[in-house]
């Protein structure tokens, strides 16, 4: 037996009866924790566990080779990911007509096949991509979570969310298909938090995440002086991937998980999102730029990036490392940033002004205002450049909306800001960016 072989069968040993263990003590997924009355609910909000029909997580580029060594781009056919849905898209399943083959697990932390059985509208989860979609709530709120799994799912999920505390707030426990629960919880903290699969039973969860399954919370802090004009959301995550030598798609890697190699970094499930290439300036008649996702001035194209900021206004960046890793050094190219984690008592973020670069460990989330004092190009990255080449960096264009001549002072800022976009509004950059993702906007709650 090799090296590796032996220390992957250790980790499968290990895993399989810390599953077991978790398995046995965690609560009943179908029962409600602690009810609270309908009329005493702030917030509530639906997700479904849905495994998709897998997408794009390495853009195509005009190089052959890059990286992964495809000019096709990589395509990930098992991303997963929650997907947050009205209550009227919630579907009852008559229990006869659950799945066969699912009655089986009847014993799955006494779930009860004989009752009725949930499923998430097609139409609801029809866009579906990973990661999770980004939830704000106030602090002081009193939230109603309901998580869903989705009837035609293959693999049992769950949800661990690090907003809150208490074993019977956070961690939902096994929920099988077809089955719901349904639990409250005290926004205690302000902050951006990670919440994300945990498997079955902890069981795999690394190639839960790995697949997408991750979001984040936004818990607001009452009291914030920061005067915040526009939220984003942008999720890096490390990806451990090989080819199954099926055209240009890609599996989940396990002996690159446990060496901690890998190949792909996503910021909201893509490689190099929201970055239309990487190498020479713009504009210099160079020709060593790796185009990835085309912007083309004179052809008139913008395909999806960047995102777009407004000139000397305060922005907030929620930045989320779901791992499952890496860490994450956090970093604005040609910027300083006040990183405002935590909490002064419970009610304002903590400002810690002037940093460069900030590290979010693997399972954190952090909050960052930065304001973009002119027109052009900033370029958000991990400041572990092998990660950057990886794909772990973004585009922000800083339009002025209340100047746009200044806007000609950089040709990317020309282009998008006038030619494109014609901001000219706060609201015109929240649409846009909405276009693009809308993970980036983190408003999504239902009331």
């Amino acid at each position: 037996m090799t090296k590796m072989t032996y220390r992957i069968a250790t980790i499968a040993i290990a895993t399989i009866l810390l599953g077991s263990i978790v398995g046995t003590f965690q609560m009943n997924p179908t029962a409600e924790a602690h009810p609270i009355p309908d009329d005493e609910i702030d917030k509530s909000f639906v997700l479904c566990a849905i495994e998709t029909d897998g997408q794009s997580i390495y853009p195509n580029n005009d190089i052959d080779g890059l990286i992964v060594g495809s000019s096709d781009g990589v395509f990930y056919p098992e991303s997963w990911t929650f997907v947050l849905i009205d209550a009227d898209d919630l579907e009852e399943v008559d229990s006869e007509d659950y799945p066969a083959e699912l009655r089986t697990h009847d014993t799955v932390n006494g779930q009860d096949h004989t009752e009725a059985h949930y499923n998430c509208n097609d139409e609801a989860v029809a866009d579906a991509s990973a990661p999770g979609a980004s939830i704000s709530v106030d602090l002081g709120d009193t939230v109603q979570v309901t998580l869903v799994s989705d009837i035609d799912n293959e693999h049992i999920h769950s949800i661990d969310q690090h907003a809150f505390n208490g074993d019977e707030h956070v961690n939902s426990g096994p929920v099988q298909q077809g089955h719901i629960k349904t639990w409250t919880w005290e926004a205690e903290d302000a902050g951006s938090f990670l919440y994300h699969c945990a498997g079955n039973g902890l069981m795999n969860l690394w190639t839960h995440i790995n697949n997408g399954m991750y979001g984040n919370i936004v818990v607001q802090p009452k009291g914030d002086d920061a005067d915040v004009e526009v939220e984003y959301s942008v999720m890096f995550a490390d990806m451990y991937t090989k080819s199954t030598g099926v055209d240009n798609e890609h599996g989940f890697d396990l002996g690159a998980f446990v060496a901690g190699a890998n190949n792909i970094m996503v910021t909201n499930g893509e490689a190099f999102n929201y970055a239309p290439f990487i190498g020479a300036d713009w504009g210099d008649g160079d020709h060593t730029q790796v185009v990835l996702n085309p912007l083309d001035v004179d052809a008139g194209v913008l395909n999806g990036v960047p995102l777009v900021a407004p000139v000397g206004e305060n922005t907030r960046w929620y930045i989320t490392n779901p791992g499952p890793n890496n860490a994450l050094a956090w970093h604005f190219i040609a910027g300083q940033m006040d990183i405002r984690d935590g909490s002064t008592p419970k009610k304002l973020m903590t400002v810690e002004a002037n940093e460069e670069t900030w590290t979010v460990p693997p399972g954190s989330s952090s909050t960052t205002d930065t304001v973009f004092p002119s027109p052009g190009p900033y370029i958000g990255v991990t400041h572990k450049l092998n990660d950057v080449v990886k794909g772990g960096a973004f585009a922000v264009i800083a339009c002025d909306i209340d100047n746009p001549e200044n806007n000609e002072s950089h040709p990317l800022s020309e282009f998008v800001c006038n030619d494109v976009g014609g901001f000219e509004s706060i609201e015109d950059i929240d649409a846009f960016n909405a276009a693009i993702n809308p993970k980036v906007i983190v408003k999504e709650i239902q009331q």
